[in-house]
């Protein structure tokens, strides 16, 4: 039979502390792969909602466009209202005073999330000339 051992032994104290050690490493690697997930995710986020923006800052340009076919001394504002946000088209002549321009501002917004471009177009041509600015 095998004496026993005192408690205060330094048996499995090895295993322990191995074991100690890789748990926190283990539990360091998983909260970075939790973090680079959250910031991808926020990012994808960030994408997405840019898109969009661009796509409804098109949607305000061509509104305010047709407004101005319509009516080349149109000056005003154009805008669209969508469920989770909206863009709107400012529209005003060349501040040069030439009567064939006009800027065409236009501010797009998704849920807190703003996008904005300037436009210049040129009316004397059809179809008109738009310019980033």
């Amino acid at each position: 039979m095998k004496p026993k051992t005192p408690i205060n032994s330094k048996e499995g104290s090895v295993s322990l502390l191995t074991v100690i050690i890789m748990s926190a490493i283990l539990l360091l690697g998983g909260l970075t792969v939790i973090s680079v997930t959250i910031d991808l995710a926020k990012s994808n986020q960030d994408s997405i909602y840019h898109e969009l923006n661009v796509f409804r800052i098109r949607s305000c340009v061509e509104e305010a466009l047709n407004r101005i076919k319509f009516n080349h001394t149109f000056v005003g504002t154009a805008s669209i209202t969508f469920s989770d946000g909206s863009c709107s088209a400012e529209v005003t002549n060349d501040p040069g005073g030439n009567l064939n321009l006009k800027r065409i501002s236009v501010t797009a917004q998704i849920n807190n999330y703003y996008h904005s471009v300037n436009k210049l177009v040129d009316i004397t041509n059809t179809p008109f000339i738009v310019s980033n600015q």
